[in-house]
This record gives C-alpha cells, structure tokens and sequence, in this order.
C-alpha cells in the first residue's frame, strides 16, 4: 500500500512537470507567432499601435507601390526576404511613403523582373544586406534617402545597373555593394563618405567614379586605379579657382613659386597643367601655349578626370 501511495505522488509529479512544460511551449508560441493580415494584395505584420511590417504582395499588378499606411497603421519597414524570388515585380514605387524606415535583408533579393529606375525614399534610414542582390534588370538606382551604409552586397549581381546616386550623408560602402555590376559606368562618391572597402566595387570593369578632391572617395580612385571626375568643378589649369582659364592664372602660377603667394589643395593640384605631379614653370609655359592657341595633349580649361 505505501508503495502505492509512493508511485501515485511520482505520477502526480511527473503530469505537473509535463502539464507545466507544455504551458511555456505554448507561451513562447504566443510570444513569437506572428499574426499575417491582408489587405488589398497587401500582407502585413503589426508591430505596434501606430506600426506594421510589409511581408508580402498578392501581385495583382506588376508595380509595387509601398504603401505609407494600412488601416491607420504607417509602414514602417520590409522585412527580411519579403519579396525574395519575386519575378512577377517589374516595378517599385517608393514615392508614396513617408514612414518607411527600413528594408530588410534580401527583402528583394533576385526580383530579376524589376526593370524599371529604383528610386529610393528620404524616410529610409536603414537597409541591410543584400536587399537588392542579384537584381539583374535595375537600370539605374537614385538613394534619396538618409542612410549612413551602403551594406554588404547591396547591389552585388545587378547586371543591368548603368548609374547609382548616393545622397550627401553616406559614410560607408561595404564590401561587394556594388560587385558584379558588369554594366556600371557611373557612381558618385559623397564627400561624407569616409570608408569604402576594397570589395565594394569588384568586378566592374566600365565604372568611373565621381569623387571630390582630397576625400576618401578621391583616394580610393587613385589606390584602386578607378577612372575619376573631380565633383569639385574645378578646371584644369584654373589655379586661381575662378572658372575661366586665362594669364591671371599663370600669374598666380608664378607668384607660388616666387613664394610670393602659395596654392594649396585643389588649386595646387589643378596648376599642374602638364600632370606630371609637379608645379614648376614648365606649367605656366603650357598654360602660355594653351592661350596662344597652340596644339598640347592636355585637357586645358576641362574639368579633370583620370
């Protein structure tokens, strides 16, 4: 009888232990599931009283217009792979939304119908990596938003992609953002940039960067042997920085190495006229010539480029 007794309270232990267990399964349930909601094609998580997630499209149109609310909720973010694979996209419309703020990894990842220009909203202030990977029919990328990084393989594998737009306030690209982009021709470097990886730009072999003197995006031309243009505007030849190249300028050329006056920066850099990394009075005589009319092989009174 008293082993009775003693198996009876084991079992009565045992089913508490199990009866508990599975009321903290059941909790973590409730706490991770997300609840999708539908609305007019749009599938959307809630984050908040005032917030929601984008997951998905149902694709009636081809065009993707990001909505700035849901019923009374603001998008606030893409999640991560929302719309990975998608073909059936040819379009996204950014222009729409005011809330947006993320866009998650891979969230378009491999959307090869997207063909039109992607344009990017101000609101946006993060997007992780590989958001556009593999995007292979973009034609153009235009980031009007205030993002600080470029991320990891951003736009890596955009074949299609001619011309990319960062906006003043970028100070990172990292590594293989731009890679493989095998039509690239054009990308500006913002002056606020102050790190771009070795890899950022692997693979593409037509680029010219657009960069301003003396910055990171500069330096990065010149170390990884990158056609450039100077954003700066400035004229080859025009050592006093007045837009026009004329005899004030060899003027001034003079004056710096009777150390009567000393150009430096820019100005110094743009007096070399001859570009053999030295000013000297063989670069007051090219400029003489280039005024007399006479035929030299530098790009005189052009915005530089190298």
């Amino acid at each position: 009888m008293l082993n009775l007794v003693i198996n009876m309270k084991r079992i009565k232990t045992i089913c508490l232990s199990i009866i508990s267990l599975i009321l903290v399964v059941i909790s973590c349930i409730c706490v991770y599931a997300e609840t999708i909601y539908e609305y007019y094609g749009y599938s959307y998580m809630i984050v908040d009283n005032k917030s929601l997630s984008l997951v998905g499209w149902d694709y009636r149109t081809p065009e993707l217009i990001i909505p700035d609310s849901i019923n009374g909720r603001s998008v606030t973010s893409i999640v991560s792979g929302a719309f990975e694979g998608n073909n059936e996209l040819t379009a996204l419309d950014f222009s729409k939304t005011n809330s947006l703020n993320r866009i998650g990894a891979y969230a378009f990842q491999d959307c090869n119908g997207i063909n039109q220009p992607l344009v990017l909203s101000e609101s946006i202030t993060e997007i992780e990596n590989r958001a556009f990977q593999g995007c292979s029919s973009i034609p153009s990328v235009t980031i009007n938003s205030t993002v600080t990084t470029i991320p990891n393989q951003c736009f890596n594998n955009c074949t299609s992609l001619v011309n990319a737009e960062l906006p003043e306030g970028v100070e990172r690209i990292n590594a293989w953002a731009f890679a493989n982009c095998t039509s690239l021709e054009y990308v500006n470097i913002p002056s606020t940039v102050s790190f771009i990886s070795d890899y950022a730009f692997n693979g593409d072999s037509t680029l010219t960067l657009g960069v301003w003197y003396g910055t990171a995006g500069y330096d990065y031309a010149i170390v990884q042997n990158i056609p450039y243009v100077l954003l700066d505007g400035i004229k080859l030849g025009d050592s006093d920085g007045d837009g026009y190249v004329n005899i004030n300028d060899v003027t001034q050329i003079q004056r710096h190495l009777a150390e009567l006056e000393s150009l430096e920066g820019i100005y110094l850099h743009i007096a070399d006229a001859n570009q053999d990394e030295t000013v000297d009075i063989s670069d007051a005589t090219t400029l003489q010539m280039y005024l007399a009319e006479y035929d030299i092989p530098y790009p005189i009174g052009e915005v530089i480029t190298q």
